[in-house]
């Protein structure tokens, strides 16, 4: 087992790892705890004790992996092109941007304390190698940003913020993040998903 970006990757019997948790967890004394794992992972005999909810993995190999998008996305796009917005990729000029739109972003959607997360840790994520981040400007300001995490061939839709107006860019962002990947060779982008049903 190593840690990736997204966590622990494991080759072989995950059983082994489970009983080694299970071990660890008695020894310290916890009487809770638990478990996320990806939604590729391949847990073999465990699987069954597992329980989950649907998880969105959308696939990078199609000609236009939003081509099924709904009609509203697709129009969201469209809009933000005509209103001008402007790709930003320079990953050190969003570190601030990503900060103070992540903040106003909680504020505004009435998030609970622990999604509050220190900026050393948005400042890392934001600059590591196996990251993408790009930001939308109009105006000449940034007015949305999004994160991804990458793994090899598979990247995960880690973090968005935006302004209030500027909430109307991220399909567009998205849009322009999924070109990114796939020409980083990403494959299959996890969209999000998996904690209560039906979100």
């Amino acid at each position: 087992s190593t840690i990736s970006v997204n966590g622990a990757s494991l080759k072989g019997d995950a059983a082994a790892v489970m009983s080694a948790w299970e071990t660890y967890a008695r020894d310290a004394g916890w009487v809770a705890g638990y478990l996320q794992f990806e939604p590729a992972a391949q847990l073999g005999a465990i699987a069954g004790l597992m329980r989950g909810h649907s998880v969105f993995d959308l696939d990078l190999r199609s000609a236009d992996p939003l081509a099924g998008a709904s009609a509203i996305l697709r129009r969201k796009r469209r809009h933000a092109s005509r209103l001008g917005a402007m790709l930003v990729e320079d990953a050190a000029s969003l570190t601030q941007p990503l900060f103070h739109l992540y903040e106003q972003t909680l504020t505004r959607a009435g998030a609970r304390k622990f999604y509050r997360l220190p900026r050393a840790a948005l400042d890392a994520w934001a600059t590591s190698p196996e990251s993408l981040i790009l930001g939308a400007t109009t105006g000449g300001e940034v007015q949305s940003v999004v994160l991804f995490l990458v793994a090899g061939s598979r990247a995960e839709y880690h973090l968005g913020a935006s302004t209030l107006n500027g909430r109307h860019l991220s399909a567009w962002l998205l849009s322009k993040a999924m070109e990114r990947l796939r020409e980083r060779g990403v494959t299959t982008v996890h969209l999000g998903g998996g904690v209560t049903t039906g979100d």
